[in-house]
């Protein structure tokens, strides 16, 4: 799956209001540098599609959250 179609599935699955915009260059690469981290490339398109959702997919779907970038740790 493409990290687009996986974005349009998890805003199928999640409300809107619990959907964050999607994370800029800058936010992905200010996470890297306070993390000391790279961030794979898949999650990387992931997050510039979404970024990240405040509640979880419904539990017959996986009950995940995606963290936004902020609450990365």
């Amino acid at each position: 799956m493409q990290p687009k179609d996986f974005d349009a599935r998890i805003r199928g699955l999640v409300e809107a209001r619990w959907v964050h915009p999607p994370a800029t260059r800058e936010e992905i690469r200010s996470v890297e540098d306070r993390l000391g981290i790279v961030v794979p490339e898949d999650l990387r398109s992931f997050y510039s599609c979404v970024g990240g959702t405040d509640e979880a997919t419904p539990l017959q779907n996986g009950w995940i959250t995606f963290w936004p970038l902020e609450r990365w740790e």
